[in-house]
């Protein structure tokens, strides 16, 4: 499991950075301003936070493989929303719908690695989601700089969304090895 565990969030990490430093310049060519560019980022914060907690809550009941797949999912369909926005107020709706998808990913995602990490080799497992992340996100944040500046913000909104869709479907390998192995025992 750890495999697929470490492929979806390397993976979707990457992707995410691949929007990063470019924020304020989409909300600016939406008509919002830094005004917006702050509140909408703090309103993510907040409501992610606020939502972590709560599926934290509930998690435990629920397959956390499942719960991650379709914060993923959720993830690459708010990527597809920036194509049609049109306004800072959509921007504020969808911050919502990343908030949702980020609790949905948080505690669930980190049980998960937790549970399935070899303990003889954990701080090498750890460092390579870590470091991994930190590395790919730095190349994302280089890669779609250039290709925003090059092709403009709806050919990276389309690259981040196939890469979120593969994410997705990583984790949606893990639901589906989690599930047979339920079956069969």
């Amino acid at each position: 499991m750890y495999p697929y565990l470490l492929a979806a969030s390397l993976v979707a990490n990457f992707a995410d950075s691949l929007f990063g430093p470019l924020y304020a310049v989409y909300v600016q060519n939406i008509g919002g301003d830094i005004l917006d560019v702050g509140s909408t980022i703090a309103l993510y914060s907040i409501a992610t936070g606020l939502l972590i907690i709560l599926v934290g809550k509930f998690a435990d009941r629920l397959s956390k493989e499942l719960l991650t797949t379709i914060g993923f999912a959720l993830g690459a369909l708010g990527t597809l929303c920036y194509l049609v926005i049109d306004t800072p107020l959509e921007l504020y709706v969808l911050q919502i719908l990343f908030a949702v998808s980020t609790a949905l990913l948080s505690a669930p995602l980190t049980a998960l690695f937790a549970k399935n990490i070899d303990e003889k080799k954990a701080g090498l497992l750890w460092a390579l989601e870590g470091g991994g992340n930190k590395m790919l996100s730095g190349f994302g944040l280089l890669i779609g700089t250039f290709v925003t500046y090059r092709f403009g913000f709806a050919t990276v909104f389309i690259i981040i969304f196939l890469f979120q869709v593969c994410a997705a479907m990583l984790q949606g390998r893990v639901y589906m090895l989690t599930f047979q192995k339920k079956i069969s025992d």
